[in-house]
């Protein structure tokens, strides 16, 4: 199954790595169109499980990193190069 990320809920401020501030990810499923909000562990745990998120189109892919301190996150990655792609969706509404 594919999901594609439309929203981010990140604190504001000048962070270290904004990436891993990520809270919440929203998404819409491809085929079903079912949609939800999952917790950045949750999204992790199920991109880990086989599950492929994505950003945008065209699609850009999304990667589990580990901050130095130990935190699992999602960043997009295109062509060898990290992108920003999640930190410039708009906030979800919960």
């Amino acid at each position: 199954m594919a999901v594609q990320i439309v929203c981010a809920n990140k604190p504001s401020g000048n962070l270290q790595d904004p990436h891993e501030a990520i809270s919440d990810y929203g998404w819409v499923e491809d085929n079903t169109g079912l949609s939800g909000i999952w917790t950045r562990q949750i999204m992790v745990n199920w991109v880990r499980g086989g599950g492929v998120a994505y950003v945008g189109h065209p699609t850009v892919i999304c990667e589990i990193l580990i901050s130095p301190r130990g935190t699992e996150y999602l960043r997009t990655k295109a062509d060898g190069i990290w992108r920003n792609d999640l930190i410039s969706l708009n906030n979800c509404r919960i």
